[in-house]
């Protein structure tokens, strides 16, 4: 019992760091009064998206590796690849361990936005006032599908734990960074590198513009796979998904279809039906 709670405890504070450094940017970066305002109208949904981490770290997080450990204690990495890593220079390693997880990265989010995977995955698209802590905005299935796919993938491809945790911290702070309310576009640097403008196209009301930019960290992926939405310019449009309340529990139970009538009804818009809207 100790140790889960130590656990739960330990995902709060690694946050902190961040939450401090975003606190200063959006100071750096807007007035005073821009930041109050700004904070009143996404004060709902920062009220989901905190209630969506505490259940996680309580619940989903302490017990979320243990799938991706067994498939791995099954099938085991091959010795050759072990063994190439365990030869190769430490800094050869990680910046590998990166590349390698966030190809994997951008593979297992276009698999999310499967219509089987999708009505999880929404919930985290469904944020209406995107900023840095929606990374954290995660259905608990989604939350497995993820850790399950890339611990087991980068364990299987032979990296040693500490690439691994390397993966998990860089793509993590760079997740952050993309999803904070700026409208960086990066300049010359958001050829190579995903902006927060260019991460803002894929979370897009706009349908169309949820099959573009998958990946977290580099825009290699996407160009690769015709993926690719370019951000020359600072995106505007609005975030969120159609029909999704934000609320806490439409959030955990629509996706099941347990959605309480009381709910549904607050959560429609327009007195339209709820309903998952799934992205190919």
């Amino acid at each position: 019992m100790m140790q889960w709670l130590h656990n739960s405890v330990n995902a709060w504070e690694a946050v902190i760091p961040f939450a401090l450094f975003f606190c200063a940017l959006a100071l750096l970066t807007k007035r005073s009064a821009g930041v109050v305002a700004d904070a009143r109208r996404a004060a709902g949904e920062w009220r989901t998206n905190l209630l969506i981490f505490l259940f996680d770290t309580l619940i989903v997080l302490p017990f979320v590796a243990l799938p991706s450990v067994w498939i791995g204690a099954q099938l085991g990495a091959p010795a050759v690849l072990t063994g190439f890593w365990a030869q190769a220079p430490w800094l050869l390693t990680g910046i590998a361990a990166i590349v390698v997880g966030d190809y994997i990265g951008y593979w297992r989010h276009r698999l999310e936005h499967h219509p089987l995977l999708w009505r999880f995955h929404a919930t985290h698209h469904s944020d209406r006032e995107m900023n840095w802590f929606s990374l954290n905005r995660m259905h608990p299935v989604n939350r497995l599908t993820t850790v399950t796919i890339d611990l087991t993938l980068l364990g299987l491809a032979g990296f040693p734990l500490w690439a691994v945790a390397l993966n998990g911290l860089v793509r993590t702070s760079w997740g952050y960074f993309i999803h904070a309310d700026v409208r960086w576009t990066l300049g010359p640097a958001g050829k190579l590198f995903i902006s927060p403008s260019a991460h803002r196209w894929h979370h897009a009301r706009d349908e169309a513009m949820a099959g573009k930019n998958f990946a977290t960290v580099f825009t290699l992926w996407d160009r690769l796979h015709g993926t690719w939405r370019s951000s020359p310019v600072p995106f505007r449009d609005p975030t969120g998904v159609e029909g999704h309340s934000g609320g806490f529990l439409f959030e955990m139970f629509q996706p099941f279809g347990l959605l309480p009538k009381r709910i549904e009804e607050r959560a429609a818009p327009e007195g339209r039906p709820v309903e998952v809207l799934s992205k190919a």
